[in-house]
């Protein structure tokens, strides 16, 4: 029996395949992720999420080739952002956890993440989903036909399990920010 471990990183995209019997790596892949989008802003840091999902799955067809697993384990860039339409596809690409566009001026000096605060008591970093969607709703740069958004490990979860709506473990809900993980 084997099992499957995916870790959808900044800079690389890497698998690996387990006996899990014997807890033997039978096989191991890293690649690298060379997605990054060069923008007119210095503060946005963007990679493309269809072509980090190709290769994803590629990593993942190729540990799978010869096993089939029982498991799948999914890790990566918490934080980031993917705009989703109904069908479950991307409408955006990853905007990641390092775009810094929530630590712009919004009004009277003050940045989209300090509005943030004043309106909720509570912290919110830039990078976060929830700084990112909030800037880009202030700036009408929310893709017209988004239904809603996740993180890359989920849009990944998405295409494999051919669904088109994420399900986002507490984990990563809370890692967009404002989110009440004690409240549960």
């Amino acid at each position: 029996m084997y099992s499957v471990g995916l870790d959808i990183g900044t800079t690389s995209v890497c698998g690996i395949l387990v006996d899990i019997n014997s807890g033997e790596i039978k096989k191991s892949i890293t690649l690298d992720n060379d997605t990054f989008i060069k923008t007119e802003n210095e503060f946005e840091k963007i990679q493309d999420a269809v072509k980090l999902i190709g290769i994803a799955t590629s990593i993942y067809d190729n540990l799978t080739h010869d096993a089939t697993p029982v498991s799948i384990g999914i890790t990566g860039q918490m934080h980031g952002i993917v705009y989703i339409d109904k069908n479950g596809n991307a409408v955006s690409n990853l905007i990641t956890w390092q775009d810094k566009r929530a630590d712009e001026s919004f009004k009277n000096e003050v940045t989209y993440c300090d509005n943030i605060f004043e309106l909720t008591g509570q912290t919110v970093n830039t990078g976060f989903g929830f700084a990112t969607h909030y800037y880009n709703c202030i700036n009408n740069l929310v893709p017209d036909n988004t239904y809603s958004f996740c993180s890359i490990m989920d849009y990944l979860v998405m295409k494999l399990t051919e669904t088109t709506f994420p399900l986002l473990h507490s984990s990563v809900a809370a890692s967009f920010g404002l989110f009440d993980i004690k409240g549960l």
